[in-house]
């Protein structure tokens, strides 16, 4: 095998396939840390495989507008991913470097200078991937950095804990003119969704579900490219072709394979809680509750009963909400509200109990300018709730305020909510 190209824009191509290569993989995978390099007339076949997702990318001037691929003699290597990355990285990115693998290792030449080169071992075994599935029982295009944009605000609400399986993945659901990115704990969920005419092609509605194995890797994959489009597909096992169940997502000679899944999972049904009837709602200034909640968050010391918790109370007759820690570190902090915009019924200060972790994840995730909106219920209504009574109070929804990109014409909504704190 022997090819030559501008080493930083090989580099640069073959990152996706490094992530799947070296991150979220099967530790003992005979496959991981590999990659296999297989040389073309028209490019490079670039293929890693680590047990919980595999990718195989087409790299080619056809796809890379300044890679400068020369094909020499074809042929197959494959080597350490890391290794491979840190070599080409040794040369300047405009410098165009031949790959030349010989018995048990890859050379890597400065075309200018032969004299100047890396060698790095070779396997004798190729990766194989799994086979790739074309048919899918559900199916997306969708505009990518509308997906990754999306994505990247929900994956921090993720379930961490094992008793929690159902809730250890993103949901991507998408209809006509509209997707969803949606993601949660069980205690707390962020969801974000988009509405344009041009973000996805779907004419039914579409949900695919995507494992927290790989969350990683998908964010970084496609974030990482520069595709209007990509393309997300649901496929069950075939037992046909051979085909496992698999996510598929191809854009520009790229398709990453996610395995894993589990079909099982049955989500909850998010629109119930954010078209939900709430009697309380308050509408504040961003920048004001920022720094309310900076200082409910300024100690983590816990209280006796071992949480870190934070009581908000509106007092109608002063229009301002008042965060007050129940923690051993004691604060206390007033945020004026809208009452033109805001809503109270049934009592002149109801109130609510929560994390000060989910307060503070919300002011992490808003804007200095602009009002956010709090709807409750009034945790009073409920003082003498059982866990086992019928009636259960809503959760906390935060809507953060609308954004809207001309230039896609584009509308987001993003929504975190979160349940309250009987203690």
């Amino acid at each position: 095998m022997k090819f030559s190209v501008k080493a930083g824009e090989f580099a640069n191509a073959l990152k996706p396939v490094l992530e799947v290569a070296t991150k979220e993989t099967s530790k003992e995978h005979s496959s991981a840390e590999k990659i296999t390099l297989k040389a073309e007339k028209d490019g490079v076949i670039a293929s890693a495989y680590g047990g919980t997702a595999s990718i195989r990318s087409e790299i080619s001037d056809a796809h890379i507008g300044n890679l400068s691929y020369s094909f020499s003699t074809d042929g197959e290597v494959t080597t350490n991913a890391s290794h491979l990355m840190n070599a080409l990285k040794s040369f300047r990115g405009s410098e165009e470097v031949e790959l030349h693998s010989v018995s048990g290792a890859l050379n890597i030449h400065l075309c200018d200078d032969h004299d100047v080169y890396q060698t790095i071992n070779t396997y004798t075994d190729h990766i194989k991937l799994p086979i790739i599935a074309t048919k899918f029982k559900d199916e997306a295009e969708v505009n990518r950095s509308v997906f990754h944009e999306s994505f990247s605000k929900v994956d921090f609400a993720v379930a961490f804990e094992n008793k929690m399986q159902k809730y250890m993945c993103v949901v991507f659901e998408a209809s006509k003119n509209k997707i969803r990115l949606a993601s949660g704990s069980g205690a707390r969920f962020a969801v974000c969704d988009v509405e344009g005419k041009n973000i996805t092609n779907v004419t039914k509605s579409t949900l695919i579900i995507f494992p927290k194995n790989n969350l990683g890797c998908i964010k970084s994959v496609i974030g990482g490219s520069a595709s209007e489009k990509i393309n997300v597909g649901y496929a069950e096992r075939d037992s046909k072709s051979g085909a496992s169940e698999q996510i598929v997502i191809s854009f520009d000679g790229v398709q990453m394979c996610i395995f894993n899944i589990d079909s099982k999972i049955r989500y909850p049904n998010l629109d119930k809680i954010i078209g939900a009837k709430y009697p309380c709602h308050v509408v504040a200034d961003n920048s004001d509750f920022k720094y309310a909640v900076k200082g409910v968050s300024v100690s983590k010391d816990i209280s006796q009963e071992g949480l870190h918790n934070t009581d908000v109370t509106t007092v109608s007759d002063k229009e301002v909400i008042t965060f007050e820690t129940r923690s051993l570190a004691k604060a206390k902090r007033k945020v004026k509200f809208d009452s033109d915009e805001s809503n109270l019924k049934g009592s002149d200060t109801p109130w609510f109990r929560v994390s000060s972790t989910y307060l503070a994840e919300v002011a992490s995730r808003i804007g200095d300018t602009g009002s956010i909106q709090i709807a409750f219920e009034n945790q009073e209504d409920y003082k003498d709730l059982r866990e086992d009574d019928d009636k259960q109070p809503l959760p906390v929804l935060v809507t953060f305020p609308e954004i809207v990109n001309e230039a896609r014409d584009t509308t987001e909504k993003l929504y975190i909510f979160f349940v309250l704190s009987t203690k």
